[in-house]
């Protein structure tokens, strides 16, 4: 992939962003379903992928990779309304007629960068598919 053709997508992905299609629940529990449903159909492939780079046998492709990754998605399709709700945080004394809350809002593009040895689980379930879902941000 050349530096134009990473320059087009990038483009593409900002616009899509700031037309507002990322906002809503029902956009990002679509995601997460395709997400899903891309996993199961492609989860042969996956597993094939992973014996020839890893060493790892179709069950502990399942186990270890594919079967959580699904299982986090199915559990994030079912909280993510609950998880992108506003929360109460407590507010400083200085602001003390305020209220302060923190409102789960994404913010663009996210890189995910993930190691090796658990590409699919790392990449796509515990913290950076969770955390985009929830509130688009990729971090912490």
């Amino acid at each position: 992939m050349t530096e134009m053709e990473i320059q087009a997508i990038l483009k593409q992905q900002r616009e899509y962003f700031a037309a507002g299609h990322t906002l809503s629940a029902a956009a990002r529990i679509a995601a997460l379903k395709k997400l899903k449903a891309s996993l199961q159909s492609h989860e042969a492939d996956l597993a094939r992928a992973l014996k020839q780079d890893l060493g790892k046998s179709a069950t502990e492709s399942y186990m270890c990779e594919t079967g959580l990754t699904m299982s986090e998605a199915s559990w994030m399709i079912r909280h993510l309304r609950r998880l992108m709700r506003d929360r109460t945080v407590p507010t400083p004394l200085a602001q003390f007629a305020a209220r302060s809350f923190r409102s789960p809002t994404p913010y663009g593009n996210v890189l995910i960068m993930s190691p090796w040895n658990y590409p699919v689980l790392l990449t796509l379930a515990l913290a950076p598919v969770h955390r985009l879902a929830r509130d688009g941000e990729g971090r912490g």
